[in-house]
């Protein structure tokens, strides 16, 4: 009797495992359709997918064709997806000016993480030269969108400022 309930379970296990990694990959057709159309939604998470395998063989490349593809839409997530890529060289040539470019657009639209790294870019000087009005208003707005790392970064860039700068940095942060 117990073998056979063993034997019973482990089927129940496999049709369940079975049938859920059915709906992952029609859910993965559905993105990969939905991204084809254009969704940026779409193309960022098939992207993300792709990034960690997750239903989708992983892949270096589809991650970097549907992120751009987002990206280009002014899809916030997909562009600091990018800044990251470029920032640590994962799947791309490790490139500061890049990883600047690409955190600067989706820091813009509101992205709290962006505007953390662009802050610290411009403070370590990395990707266009170091700028600490700049790194302070980005890590200003950044720890005010509830980034406690930026506020640190912050807290540390002051002591090396002017009250000059930071009145300035503070100034720009406001508008």
């Amino acid at each position: 009797m117990y073998t056979v309930l063993r034997i019973w379970l482990g089927m129940l296990l496999l049709a369940l495992t079975a049938t859920a990694c059915g709906r992952e990959q029609q859910t993965a057709e559905a993105l990969r359709s939905a991204a084809e159309q254009g969704d940026a939604a779409a193309q960022y998470e098939l992207a993300r997918r792709y990034n960690f395998g997750e239903g989708v063989p992983q892949d270096d490349a589809e991650v970097l064709r549907f992120l751009r593809l987002a990206a280009e839409q002014r899809y916030a997530a997909a562009q600091y997806m990018l800044g990251v890529k470029y920032g640590t060289g994962d799947g791309v040539p490790e490139d500061d000016s890049e990883a600047l470019r690409w955190y600067r657009m989706a820091a813009e639209q509101g992205h709290a993480g962006a505007q953390n790294n662009l802050g610290r870019m411009y403070a370590n000087g990395e990707g266009g030269g170091e700028d600490p009005i700049l790194a302070h208003m980005w890590l200003n707005i950044a720890g005010a969108n509830g980034s406690e790392t930026a506020r640190a970064i912050r807290e540390d860039l002051e002591q090396d400022m002017t009250p000059a700068q930071i009145e300035r940095a503070t100034d720009l942060a406001r508008t």
